[in-house]
């Protein structure tokens, strides 16, 4: 990344391919366990009765709460079409049974969920305070929380760059990570402080 923010050579990043790589590596797998819970990949289906009286109970909660805070992570996304990791279909899942992964996901054409709307909404409202996300996909921001007063990427976000120095953040409006190594962003000289990056 030069400093006036133009791209350079960075390579399109996709979910997929980032999983795909990290599975096959022994870091991965140190981290990871190796049985899958099968119980736990049961989809469970309630009435709606049931559904309805279990939003009613989260409404009164959110409602008469001090504090809202939300903690999202890949299940939020699926219904923008990011698959998860350990659900039924999930990547991890699907790898750990061999089977074929689907294809690689687009996070600049992909839009917020319902859910990433609804959230932003109670938090504009005043019913909910803040977001801690896992997620890296962007796609809080793009349903219009500010970082960091509304939100937190614990894990960072695919379209923001960090000077090691300064700690800028800088969002952009392209993917800025590689597939390799999820700590290669490239900034650059840094506009505000002029540092440059460390050389490996």
């Amino acid at each position: 990344m030069s400093a006036r923010g133009e791209h350079v050579g960075v390579d399109s990043f996709s979910v997929i391919n980032n999983v795909q790589y990290w599975y096959r590596s022994k870091v991965f797998n140190s981290f990871m366990e190796n049985e899958i819970d099968y119980e736990r990949l049961t989809e469970k289906e309630e009435a709606e009765e049931c559904v309805d009286e279990k939003v009613a109970i989260l409404a009164d909660w959110i409602l008469h709460a001090q504090n809202c805070v939300f903690w999202t992570g890949a299940g939020i996304s699926r219904s923008s079409g990011i698959p998860d990791y350990r659900g039924p279909d999930g990547l991890w899942t699907r790898y750990k049974q061999q089977q074929e992964l689907p294809q690689p996901v687009d996070l600049l054409s992909v839009t917020p969920s319902f859910s990433h709307l609804a959230i932003t909404k109670l938090i504009r409202d005043g019913y909910a305070n803040f977001v801690v996300t896992v997620n890296v996909d962007g796609l809080h921001r793009k349903a219009g929380l500010k970082f960091p007063s509304e939100l937190v990427n614990l894990h960072g976000c695919v379209f923001t760059e960090r000077c090691t120095s300064c700690r800028i953040e800088l969002e952009r409006d392209y993917v800025v990570r590689k597939m390799k190594d999820i700590h290669d962003h490239r900034v650059g000289e840094c506009a505000n402080c002029g540092s440059k990056p460390k050389q490996a």
